[in-house]
């Protein structure tokens, strides 16, 4: 099966990887704030569990506004949304048992956007590449990827600096492309391309 790949910048990657330490400070004090809701259920004896996850949402908060210094940022960020995903998850069974519907309906939500921020940070490791293939052409996006048909597609041109991919329906999508691959490959990319949509 006959493709090519070319490798772009996404603006919607970039943001995406720019906010996660938005989303771990955020996340962080959520928790803090949560934390501090089931302290007011939680019996005298057991007073000292809500300081463990009081010292893991400052944790993630400093995490959040001070991580980006660290060179290895994407592999920790991972770790610390399986982290704040465990936090929220326990929290949920507290709520549970204190029958509290609306800070119970809160904690699952944030464990399930928790394990989803997981979810699209592995997504930002992967190359950001458009590929023409014999079903048509794949533009990454941060959920799943997009899959344009050629009887949907007027045209695709690849320069040697932005990518344009017009469709019949008067829209078009254009990228910079990151790497460019040389004249050579440009042809061989636009004839690909050329022979999709005759």
């Amino acid at each position: 099966m006959q493709s090519y790949s070319v490798s772009i910048v996404s603006g919607s990657f970039e943001r995406r990887k720019n906010n996660s330490g938005l989303l771990h400070g955020f996340t962080g004090f959520l928790l803090v704030l949560k934390t501090m809701d089931w302290t007011h259920y939680i019996p005298p004896e057991k007073k000292w569990l809500p300081f463990l996850f009081l010292a893991a949402g400052v944790l993630f908060v400093t995490f959040g506004l001070t991580g980006k210094r660290i060179s290895a940022f994407n592999q920790w960020s991972k770790l610390f949304f399986i982290l704040e995903s465990l936090c929220f998850l326990v929290l949920t069974f507290v709520f549970i048992s204190v029958g509290k519907p609306i800070d119970l309906l809160f904690t699952i939500s944030w464990t399930i956007l928790c394990i989803f921020f997981y979810y699209t940070e592995n997504r930002m490791e992967r190359p950001v590449m458009v590929t023409l293939k014999n079903e048509g052409v794949v533009i990454p996006g941060i959920v799943a990827d997009k899959l344009i048909a050629w009887k949907e597609v007027e045209q695709v041109i690849l320069r040697n600096d932005y990518l344009t991919i017009s469709k019949k329906n008067n829209k078009y999508f254009q990228f910079e492309v990151a790497q460019e691959d040389g004249e050579s490959f440009r042809e061989a990319f636009n004839r690909y391309a050329l022979s999709r949509t005759e």
